[in-house]
């Protein structure tokens, strides 16, 4: 398998001798370890100040896939608080975990230093208006899934798959721990590679397992059981539903 080292420095060649470049930074799994077959290697370019665009792409060198990101440091700052708004940090944690190449004047340490504070930042506690919006989702698309359930059973784990990831993202919001890829969830829901991601454990240890279960269950109906459990714990902890009378008035939103 060829260096993915040598393969970074012809790709970073390039970019080190631009005068509209300040810093480049690496990550992603060839930095934080455990690197597969699949994995890509991201690269940061922080742009010097005064540039008015920003890009991104993606290069093969020597069989592994590069995904730049250029920005300038405005731009970076800008996407650490829109994220953060969003119940996100994927920049942040790409800048706090990533290994700096280059960094001309010293604006690339800054960043890093900002994107510390941001990774460890609380996020705002989700307004009424959401957590009601979102109990009648779930009522909605756990409605839809017991029909299933009851009329077509070969669709019942397609639908039940589809539902968990609406459910986390809802229930993770509600408890202010953030967004995680679909693919992290179970992971991070078991308790693993926490440190590499610079994750904490999920503050709610009854929905993780039930979550596990659902997601691992063996047959249709440990699946509905579990699911069953899953979601009524969920309405308990968000202070109950019940669809009947169920309403919401808000101030109309004319832009």
């Amino acid at each position: 398998m060829n260096d993915w080292r040598s393969a970074t420095q012809k790709f970073t060649a390039k970019w080190l001798v631009r005068k509209d470049v300040s810093g480049i930074l690496i990550c992603g799994s060839y930095i934080t370890g455990n690197p597969s077959k699949h994995s890509d290697i991201d690269v940061c370019i922080v742009l010097r100040d005064n540039v008015g665009w920003r890009a991104r792409g993606n290069k093969i060198i020597d069989g592994f896939l590069f995904e730049y990101f250029a920005n300038s440091p405005q731009q970076i700052m800008r996407y650490f608080m829109d994220e953060h708004k969003a119940h996100d940090k994927r920049t942040a944690h790409m800048f706090v975990t990533g290994k700096i190449v280059c960094d001309k004047n010293g604006r690339l340490k800054k960043i890093k230093k900002e994107a510390n504070k941001w990774l460890s930042k609380k996020f705002i506690k989700p307004s009424a208006r959401f957590c009601e919006l979102s109990k009648y989702q779930l009522w909605d698309i756990s409605d839809n899934l017991e029909d299933v359930y009851e009329t077509r059973m070969e669709d019942f784990a397609f639908l039940c798959y589809s539902n968990l990831p609406i459910i986390f993202d809802i229930y993770s919001r509600f408890v202010r721990y953030g967004n995680v890829p679909p693919d992290k969830i179970l992971q991070f829901l078991k308790g693993r590679d926490l440190e590499k991601y610079h994750m904490s454990a999920f503050p709610d240890r009854q929905f993780a397992e039930l979550y596990v279960k659902t997601a691992v269950a063996g047959t249709n109906a440990a699946m509905m059981s579990a699911y069953s459990r899953l979601i009524n714990h969920v309405f308990a902890r968000m202070g109950g539903f019940k669809i009947d009378g169920w309403k919401i008035k808000t101030p109309l939103d004319m832009g």
